[in-house]
Formats: structure tokens, C-alpha cells, sequence
């Protein structure tokens, strides 16, 4: 079996992914099973679908608060969820060399949860137009994270491609500490 590994930060419109909390912006960096990054994809997603001219109180005023995310930003840069799920596709398809090869593509988080609930909801945007293509479980990486003691959790930038690259570089200096070598 091939294991291909998304370390990805979702920013969204509140704290937890309901109806009403929606993916705002999508960092993924894309690893072999030796964690060699292959590719990356930032961008912001409208998910509104021409409904939104303001943030509401509420969850959705959290993407300005604590992302720092305007609304004109999203919807004047962000893309729609089925282009972002065009784009992770092709960012996938390669690395699918045998229909018959048995390959998984893991998501890798400080929050595993949180992102797998995340990139479901992007999906669902859809309306069912793109199969979820993901193994049926993210993995939480705190308890690496924990083991590297110079890296606080909850430190973030809050911006998604920065976040999924201060995940992926913890992870990688926790493995080494406990006899992960790399580059041998």
C-alpha cells in the first residue's frame, strides 16, 4: 500500500464546521510516505455562492477577528469549492499509477478532526460532483507536536499554507527526535 500524506490548515467562517460554519481558506502540502513534499495549494474559498454581501454576528465574524480574512477578500479572491476540488484532484491524480495500486491519501494535522470535518464540507459544497478521495481518517499529530517541546500548539499563524508547513515541520523534527532519519 502507498501512503501519500496532506498536511493541511483549513481557515473557516467559525470554530466548529456546522451548516452555518463554512472552509474560508485551504493550505495542503502534499508528502510522500518519506515525507518529501511534492506539491502545495493555497487559496482562499468562496463558499457563498453569491449569498453573502457582509459577515453576520456570530461564528462567521470569527474569520476577520482571528484570521484577519475580509469578506470583499473572499469574494473577490476566493474560488469556488468546485474548482477547489478540481485543483486538489489534479494535485492527487499523479501520484495514482495503477487504477488497480492500492493508494491512500492521509490528511495530517495539529487537529485531525477539525480538518477531516473540513475537507468533507468542501466536498458536500459540490453537491456530490467530486468523490471524497481521502482515507477515512485524518491523523492528529499532537502528540508528535507534544514531543517537541520548542513548538506551542495553538501558535498559528492563522493563514492555512503557513500553519500546514508548521505542522509538517514539527512533525518531521519530532520523528527525527525519536529515530526517524530522513535522509539516510
Amino acid at each position: 500500500m502507498k501512503d501519500y500524506y496532506l498536511f493541511t490548515d483549513f481557515e473557516t467562517t467559525g470554530l466548529k464546521i456546522t451548516s452555518e460554519s463554512l472552509p474560508i481558506e485551504i493550505g495542503i502540502l502534499i508528502t510522500d510516505d518519506e515525507y518529501n513534499i511534492l506539491d502545495t495549494v493555497s487559496m482562499y474559498i468562496n463558499p457563498f455562492n453569491g449569498t453573502k454581501i457582509d459577515w453576520q454576528d456570530g461564528d462567521e465574524q470569527n474569520a476577520y477577528k482571528i484570521h484577519k480574512i475580509a469578506l470583499k477578500t473572499i469574494l473577490k479572491e476566493g474560488v469556488d469549492p468546485i474548482t477547489v476540488t478540481e485543483m486538489i484532484a489534479r494535485m492527487l491524480n499523479p501520484y495514482r499509477i495503477e487504477p488497480t495500486q492500492h493508494t491512500r491519501f492521509i490528511i495530517m494535522s495539529d487537529n485531525g478532526q477539525f480538518e477531516f470535518n473540513c475537507m468533507k464540507k468542501l466536498y458536500e459544497l459540490t453537491n456530490g460532483l467530486y468523490t471524497f478521495p481521502f482515507h477515512y481518517a485524518a491523523w492528529d499529530v499532537n502528540i508528535l507536536i507534544n514531543s517537541v517541546q520548542k513548538v506551542h500548539k495553538g501558535r498559528g499563524s492563522h493563514r492555512a499554507l503557513q500553519d500546514a508547513f508548521r505542522t509538517y515541520k514539527t512533525v518531521i523534527r519530532a520523528l527525527e527526535r525519536n529515530g526517524f532519519r530522513k535522509w539516510k
